[in-house]
């Protein structure tokens, strides 16, 4: 297991983050993701551990991030993302809490076509993080979906705000698979 440690000052002095022992690949992830979400609801993030022992892709508490260290290249960004999502979310004001989790946990009925995921469903945490793992990677389609589901246009207007822009989907191949990706609108 590698432990990362980084200095807030680092991460808030224009966003540059030095990652002693990071490897260049993940650290040019993390450096995409702290862009994605902007420095401000980036500050948070304090460590992140490169974990060869777990079985998870990664994990979000407190102000830290694990990654398995086993991921392909190509997820090591999506995880990021979602992870950083569980800590922007725990940075949230309470009122902001409050409406995201009103839009589709106030009631004991969640029907599917109100998540972007299965996994969304579990609870309001992933619910959050997966939502905006989709606005990031999924713009277009998110918007799509939301046509048909008046709680999704909530959630998808709600990340709109959240975000401050929205981002334009690409698609690229890897090892001969479509590999969704984004940039900034």
């Amino acid at each position: 297991m590698i432990n990362i440690i980084f200095g807030l000052t680092a991460l808030l002095n224009q966003c540059t983050v030095k990652t002693p022992g990071l490897n260049y690949i993940t650290h040019k992830y993390l450096i995409n993701v702290i862009e994605i979400y902007g420095c401000e609801k980036s500050k948070s993030l304090k460590t992140i551990t490169i974990d060869y022992e777990t079985n998870l892709g990664g994990m979000a508490n407190d102000n830290n991030i694990m990654i398995n260290g086993y991921l392909d290249e190509i997820m090591i960004e999506p995880v990021l993302v979602h992870e950083m999502a569980h800590l922007v979310n725990m940075d949230l004001s309470i009122d902001l809490k409050k409406e995201f989790r009103n839009i589709s946990w106030n009631k004991f009925e969640r029907p599917q076509k109100d998540f972007v995921s299965g996994y969304a469903m579990k609870n309001a945490g992933e619910d959050f993080a997966e939502t905006a793992t989709f606005f990031v990677y999924h713009n277009f389609d998110f918007r799509v979906l939301s046509l048909k589901s008046e709680k999704l246009k909530l959630k998808y207007e709600f990340m709109k705000k959240l975000f401050g822009k929205t981002f334009k989907q690409k698609v690229k191949s890897y090892k001969g698979l479509q590999i969704f990706y984004s940039t900034e609108v």
